[in-house]
């Protein structure tokens, strides 16, 4: 049975925000991955500034997945916890991929959201994560569909 975890994101709703506003509106096609966050001494590690932030972040330059893993994404209204919910659902190959990263991954590590060559989040992990995760932002919902329908223009066609 596959597990769900949720990955927070705190003030994911601004970050849309930036996001949108530099994203060139005739442009279809976005690339997405999800990157390990790492220390900064670490070997193949970039500095990468979050967009609407005051933090600069080490991100790993090795990929966990990328839009061609991605089987479908969504943001719904969490009507309960005041919020929205991103759910993400990868294929098999980026589940086996975000399953061994998260598995050996230490409590409250991050993973960095990378949107057009932008760190757009950094949410802590809450759990291991494989074929579906649930993120939570606190605000933002017309920001959020903005991101997820350019993740989903990263997505492989069927």
């Amino acid at each position: 049975m596959l597990k769900k975890a949720c990955l927070v994101i705190l003030n994911l709703g601004m970050c849309a925000a930036m996001w949108a506003s530099n994203a060139s509106a005739a442009r279809y096609h976005s690339t997405f991955a999800l990157r390990l966050i790492v220390d900064c001494s670490a070997p193949s590690s970039e500095r990468m500034h979050r967009v609407e932030s005051s933090e600069d972040l080490c991100v790993s330059r090795d990929v966990i997945v990328d839009g061609s893993n991605l089987a479908d994404v969504s943001v719904e209204r969490d009507e309960y916890l005041d919020a929205y919910d991103i759910h993400i659902w990868l294929d098999n190959a980026g589940a086996k991929r975000m399953s061994s990263a998260t598995r050996k991954m230490k409590q409250n590590g991050r993973i960095g959201i990378v949107l057009d060559a932008q760190l757009i989040s950094a949410p802590f992990i809450m759990g291991h994560v494989s074929k579906e995760m649930l993120i939570t932002a606190p605000e933002g919902g017309e920001k959020l569909k903005k991101i997820v329908k350019a993740i989903r223009s990263s997505m492989k066609s069927p």
